[in-house]
């Protein structure tokens, strides 16, 4: 329900020399929330003794974006703020004015909008193609947020995101200025050959490759929200020069490691069987530097007949940190030496390390 403004003293009539305005003593304007305001306005009488009080007919408060687009106008005293759409800080005029016949006199007051931020999960897959090293894919999911009224911490808010942003990618530790790349949010693929300036980031970008053997990336995003740039997020992105060849000699090893962990935790004899391990499919996942396998596992105890597989999935760091084994699928034996020593479907092998001891045939 809307109130109406409370003027105090109104017109003054002063005997002999016809209406005189009155002055604004003040104007309160008081907040309880970002999306309220209270606006009251007060009058004061001129210095006559011969005065004597007139209302005015009504007072009408109008709040004014940075712009000075008319955010509302009307006769309440408490007023709706739309801070959802309003810019971080954004400057807000309050404007109040009495209305005496066909006279006004008003009074402003300024306010602002509360303080806002953009969060964002970013995550970057770069690059995609590893001799050019200019394609990726990235996944945004972005929310809005402001400053709790009256408190330190932050609180989601309705309000509307630009669907466009703009991605400041360059090369930690270098003198490179960076290149300017537009994503949208959600996610999509980019191509940085597209961008103002590429020839001088793979310049930086492979110096550093070549000094130190991998660079670091970072991708900055930015929107552009009503008063002026927005964060929504980051991401640093480690890369490395290693030729595919030289990737796919690191996933036969960490297979090789991996299968010697498996075979002592699955076979009770340690000697004279017969063992071999395959990689059937593998990636790179550059942006946590890790390496996804699918890997077969065969082994025979000598003194048996049947062979035993295993297949799972394998994912490693590039030094053969944090691994984890999968279980896809075994055969019967198999199966029951790995119900045997493993809770679930996932084993944890630890840092791998390769046993030139194990025998491979």
């Amino acid at each position: 329900m809307s109130r109406g403004l409370l003027p105090a003293v109104g017109l003054w009539l002063l005997a002999g020399c016809g209406p005189v305005l009155p002055e604004v003593e003040s104007l309160q304007v008081e907040r309880a929330s970002w999306d309220s305001v209270l606006v009251v306005l007060h009058f004061e009488k001129p210095a006559s003794l011969a005065a004597r009080p007139i209302l005015p007919d009504h007072v009408v408060v109008t709040l004014f974006d940075a712009h000075y687009d008319t955010l509302y106008t009307g006769r309440d005293s408490v007023l709706f703020v739309p801070d959802g759409m309003l810019g971080p800080n954004e400057p807000v005029l309050v404007e109040a004015c009495g209305i005496f016949g066909t006279s006004t006199v008003c009074e402003q007051r300024p306010i602002h909008a509360s303080p806002k931020r953009i969060d964002s999960e970013v995550v970057v897959t770069y690059p995609t193609d590893s001799e050019e090293m200019a394609r990726g894919t990235y996944r945004l999911a972005p929310r809005l947020r402001r400053a709790r009224f009256g408190a330190s911490d932050w609180e989601d808010v309705e309000g509307l995101i630009p669907d466009s942003v703009e991605a400041l990618v360059r090369v930690l530790d270098t003198e490179d200025s960076g290149l300017r790349v537009p994503m949208r949010l959600g996610g999509g693929r980019f191509d940085l050959r597209r961008a103002e300036g590429y020839r001088d980031y793979r310049f930086y970008l492979m110096s550093a490759l070549r000094e130190r053997g991998e660079a670091e990336v970072e991708f900055r995003l930015i929107t552009k929200f009503r008063n002026g740039p927005l964060t929504v997020g980051s991401s640093v992105v480690s890369v490395n020069r290693k030729s595919e060849e030289e990737q796919a000699a690191e996933v036969s090893l960490l297979a090789e490691a991996a299968g010697n962990v498996l075979l002592r935790r699955l076979s009770r004899v340690s000697s004279n069987r017969r063992a071999y391990v395959f990689v059937n499919e593998w990636e790179y996942l550059p942006d946590t530097r890790r390496y996804r396998a699918e890997i077969e596992l065969h082994w025979k105890p000598i003194a048996r007949r049947n062979w035993r597989e295993l297949v799972g999935r394998l994912e490693a760091g590039e030094r053969g940190d944090r691994a984890r084994l999968t279980l896809i699928r075994a055969s019967d034996e198999a199966r029951r030496a790995w119900e045997d020593e493993v809770s679930g479907e996932i084993l944890e092998l630890g840092n791998l390390e390769s046993d030139p001891g194990e025998e491979r045939r």
